[in-house]
């Protein structure tokens, strides 16, 4: 069965200079089955997304490997003379059947999720396969790092026994030592083999943990087998184990497992863009199935700009840029293909982090990022996001190509959309503050048909000019920024650019008659947290884990202790800093030190607010027996089903929206707004699973709206 996916039409943004090119790609994935993940929907919406950039039509030409065998689809594809990159395939083993067909007919191959080990080895200086994952080496390494952390003394790999299974059987005593642990054994099976004697020699030697690498129904299979047995040993998957089958065969023997995959940056805001477009958070590949789409497309300008390239040097040569790094977003990888169709080779970023590769041995990308997730509650949940560089020790190298002069090419583009900046401080990834503004930003942006020029300020210190974009020669309509650190650059922009609206999320009232600040008063929804908290404590003793002392976090720890206060006079509230300064925001392993400390001393509720610090505490609560969380900024139950019973929610994505809105539609007012109960500016959201939890908080709001009120005019 051949599946069309068809180019998606509507009213493209007016976008002056750009030719009408067509990009013709295969794609050899799955639909359904072990292998299937939300592939086909991620390349749609990339598709859809690049063609309303206006970079031309984007023709994907899909074969379901689900269906059709891999090397008869791959045949079919190769004789096609039209295309010239394909996305796929799912797995090793399909990638070893039809490699060599791809080398030797010059087509590009790129896999979003075959990750074993020996395709570098033996394709890596073709220049003609590539993935967009790391290989199992690195999976191999962080999970003995894991394994090792949680006190395990002993391990056992069981692995299919195939090109995927073998990488990590290669690499597992090896790391097993280096981490500290003991491998006791490595045992191979196949889907033929009735596995139930192979775990019982298994379980018989009492490893602490065994590490499972096979795909979900199998996994499905030996979760069951082993907790039948009462076992001590405890489960260990790697990426092949996380599928909806594993969970839906498992069933309640899912519950507790936990392993580590692929996954997105997640400081790109990727998972934000993912869930707006969809409703839910992505599949680990979705990120690695988008850049590989972009990587063959990014190629195929190449060889539309230099015939005199071989496909495989054309797309050596994209990795290799250097003119100017391009966001990973739709409107910056629309500007990085015009770059590279106009001659320049810019620095590719993707959902997944920068684009660049080992041009030594090509193949797989040097920069990889992982999540160790586990099930809880029939769902799979992040525990942690890691770095691949932690489980790969290589000396690589990239080799960048001098950069050019950009201004020829600027100055040929022509965007009559309208700009708006959005600067920040915080990273995008806190699942909290952030990532809220950044969906109140990509809704303005859709909405209206902008442009966004981002402008992270992270650590360095700089405050680059928010209004006038160098890159696009632009000025922006609007100026957004994050959070009351931002109040003198803001002041500064001002007097700069005083017809320019500039306006502050979340700060305290500034000097300058024509900046608006939008504050929130926290006093209210944290004051109901701290009723719920009272009401619900085992223990008598609650806390507050805060990123910093500041008067905005005050709100929240006033509020929390008042409404504790008054639900039980005798209640012990403690409060616990992170740090001196904003860096407080940005330690999640400090939280979960904190929150365990807390736990042990005899705490049973932790109020957070502390930003991507508090993802520790919430990880640190599903470690524990009876911690629970109340989190803040965003509804973050969905982080941990269990353990979250409520959060504190600035409800930041509107006010974005809103607060722009009115400055592009020329009713903007300088001064102080304050966003709270009253204005539905703030709220206390209720884990849904701990539903009848509302009504412990439902006859208590207008006593929270009256002490917002005092506390706001004191």
């Amino acid at each position: 069965m051949t599946l069309l996916i068809p180019a998606i039409t509507g009213d493209y943004p007016e976008i002056e200079s750009l030719t009408t090119d067509q990009y013709r790609i295969g794609v050899l994935l799955p639909a359904s089955g072990d292998s299937a993940m939300d592939f086909y929907e991620t390349l749609n919406w990339t598709v859809d997304g690049l063609e309303k950039e206006g970079i031309g039509t984007i023709e994907l030409v899909g074969i379901d490997t689900s269906t059709v065998p891999t090397k008869e689809a791959a045949l079919k594809m190769l004789a096609d003379p039209d295309i010239r990159v394909v996305i796929g395939p799912a797995t090793s083993d399909e990638v070893f059947q039809i490699a060599p067909d791809f080398i030797a007919a010059k087509k590009i191959l790129i896999t979003p999720s075959a990750t074993s080990g020996e395709i570098a080895d033996l394709f890596g200086e073709s220049g003609y396969i590539w993935r967009t994952t790391g290989g199992d080496r690195i999976q191999t390494q962080l999970i003995m790092d894991l394994v090792a952390e949680r006190g395990a003394h002993t391990v056992s790999l069981m692995y299919e026994n195939n090109t995927y299974g073998k990488t990590f059987a290669d690499w597992a005593e090896y790391y097993a030592n280096e981490s500290g642990v003991v491998h006791i054994e490595s045992v191979p099976f196949s889907h033929e083999q009735d596995i139930s004697s192979l775990l019982n020699n298994i379980i018989s030697k009492k490893p602490d943990y065994l590490i499972v690498a096979a795909r979900g129904s199998i996994t499905a299979e030996i979760a069951r087998f082993v907790k039948a047995q009462n076992s001590t040993v405890q489960l260990f998957f790697t990426d092949a184990g996380r599928s909806d089958t594993f969970l839906t065969t498992a069933g309640e023997y899912a519950e507790g497992a936990e392993g580590v995959s692929p996954t997105a940056d997640k400081k790109t805001g990727f998972f934000v863009s993912y869930q707006k477009a969809f409703g839910k958070m992505p599949s680990d590949y979705a990120a690695l199935t988008r850049d590989a789409l972009i990587l063959g497309i990014a190629a195929l300008a190449r060889m539309e700009a230099n015939l005199s390239e071989e496909p495989g040097e054309s797309l050596i040569s994209v990795v290799q840029g250097s003119d100017m790094v391009t966001p990973w977003d739709d409107q910056g990888t629309a500007q990085a293909i015009r770059m590279i169709r106009g001659g320049y080779l810019p620095d590719l970023s993707g959902a997944s982090g920068t684009l660049d590769y080992d041009t030594r041995t090509g193949t797989d990308p040097l920069t990889t990022w992982y999540v160790h997730w586990r099930v809880e509650e029939g769902e799979f949940l992040a525990d942690s996001y890691i770095h691949g560089s932690r489980g790969d020790r290589r000396e690589t190298e990239k080799i960048k190509q001098p950069m050019q002069d950009l201004s020829a090419f600027l100055n040929t583009t022509e965007d009559k959309r309208a700009e708006i900046s959005f600067v920040y401080n915080g990273e995008k990834g806190d699942f909290g503050f952030t990532d809220q503004a950044y969906l109140g930003i990509l809704r303005i942006r859709d909405d209206f048909n902008l442009t966004v020029h981002e402008i992270y300020t992270g650590d360095t210190g700089e405050e680059p000019d928010p209004v006038f974009n160098p890159l696009t020669g632009k000025k922006a309509s609007a100026v957004l920024m994050l959070g009351s650190y931002m109040a003198e650059y803001a002041e500064r922009v001002a007097e700069e650019y005083p017809a320019i609206p500039v306006i502050v999320i979340d700060a305290d009232p500034m000097s300058l008659p024509h900046i608006r600040t939008a504050s929130f008063s926290m006093y209210g929804a944290s004051y109901l947290a701290g009723r719920l908290a009272g009401d619900l404590t085992k223990t008598g003793q609650i806390a507050v884990i805060a990123g910093r002392k500041a008067q905005v976090i005050d709100s929240f720890t006033d509020g929390f202790i008042k409404g504790a206060i008054d639900e039980d006079p005798t209640i012990v509230v403690n409060i616990t800093y992170i740090a001196d300064d904003n860096s407080g925001y940005q330690q999640p392993e400090k939280g979960a030190t904190i929150a365990m400390d807390m736990y042990r001393n005899g705490t049973d509720i932790i109020f957070t607010v502390a930003g991507a610090s508090g993802l520790g505490a919430i990880s640190a609560a599903k470690k524990s027996q009876d911690l629970k969380i109340i989190g803040v900024d965003s509804d973050q139950s969905y982080l941990g089903p269990g353990v979250v019973i409520a959060s504190v929610v600035k409800n930041l994505d509107p006010v974005v929206y809103w607060e722009l809105s009115e400055a592009l539609n020329g009713r903007f007012t300088p001064g102080l707004v304050v966003y709270n109960l009253t204005n539905d500016g703030s709220s206390l959201a209720i884990n849904p699973r701990f539903g009848d939890l509302s009504k412990i908080i439902e006859s208590k709001m207008n006593k929270a709206v009256q002490q917002e009120i005092k506390a706001e005019s004191t």
